[in-house]
């Protein structure tokens, strides 16, 4: 398996931020429903489509991972594995009723998408980030190396 070039490593890593951006714009739409009292049907909708970018985003990282050698894919993967299998569960037991529609869920969503890309997609990106040059990387996010969800203040 063959190390990105550093312009790869730029891009792959561009990609990682724009995919926790569509992550965060989805777990924004569910505090939104929340706070403004929308309908159970309307934040169930919403959920999924949280649930739905989650899994093409671990998908996408796992093709990743798997392209480039990384040292850490399996144990990346099988969180994402036991994380999906949570947000899973959380869906189906809010459609079933079995959990209320309050701010406790959207904190609960919030906390595990920053947990995620804090701990396991920091590695990632600072692998990526190891491979590409600092001047490139410095050109194509500006001096930042957190997560976009945490340059956005969308997830604490």
């Amino acid at each position: 398996m063959e190390l990105p070039s550093a312009s790869e490593a730029a891009l792959e890593v561009q990609q990682i931020y724009a995919e926790h951006g569509e992550v965060t714009e989805a777990l924004n739409d569910i505090r939104s429903a929340i706070s403004l009292g929308r309908p159970r049907y309307e934040l169930a909708g919403r959920l999924t489509a949280f649930v739905t970018a989650v899994e093409r985003h671990f998908g996408s990282e796992e093709g990743l991972m798997r392209a480039i050698g990384y040292q850490g894919a399996n144990a990346h993967a099988a969180e994402h594995q036991r994380l999906l299998v949570q947000l899973r569960g959380l869906e189906r037991d809010f459609v079933a009723g079995a959990i209320r529609q309050c701010g406790a869920l959207a904190l609960f969503v919030e906390v595990w998408t920053a947990q995620h890309m804090e701990r396991q997609d920091k590695g990632l990106i600072d692998f990526l980030n190891a491979h590409a040059s600092s001047a490139m990387v410095r050109r194509a996010f500006g001096s930042h190396s957190e997560p976009m969800a945490m340059r956005a203040g969308a997830a604490a």
